[in-house]
């Protein structure tokens, strides 16, 4: 049988973390590995998490590759191993299980680059797996 690349997730494990707002944690945005994302808002009863996603590149990396139009580069890295920083334009809404438990406790949005946060806050939010999975509730 041939390989597809199409894989079939399995449902996640129990989570041990629980989220905060301001923390960086893995996100499961269907990117292979996921993305580092910050949490901005957390409904613990309705099981809704939002967050804006990052990316960042090395110097080879960014001198080679064209720049991806769905991105927003920050004026300051979020950690200081990489050369530039990247925040996705639309932020990411989410179940708990579109959140890994691994959290980095290195990563900081800098002051100054708060107001594109804000800008990209307003956007329509692209929408988790796992939360589109969800039964619709009454």
């Amino acid at each position: 049988m041939p390989e597809t690349g199409i894989r079939k997730r399995k449902k996640p494990k129990k989570h041990t973390t629980i989220l905060e707002v301001g923390s960086f944690y893995n996100v499961h945005d269907g990117s292979k590995t996921g993305h580092p994302g910050r949490i901005e808002y957390i409904d613990y009863d309705k099981d809704i998490y939002i967050c804006i996603t990052t990316g960042s590149m090395t110097k080879e990396e960014y001198l080679s590759v064209p720049f991806r139009k769905d991105y927003k580069e920050l004026r300051i890295t979020t950690t200081t191993d990489v050369y530039k920083s990247f925040i996705h334009k639309r932020p990411f809404k989410g179940c708990r299980d579109d959140y890994g438990d691994k959290k980095y406790d290195e990563m900081r949005i800098d002051p100054s680059d708060e107001k594109i946060v804000q800008n990209i806050m307003k956007k329509t939010p692209r929408l988790g797996y796992w939360y589109k999975k969800r039964k619709p509730s009454k």
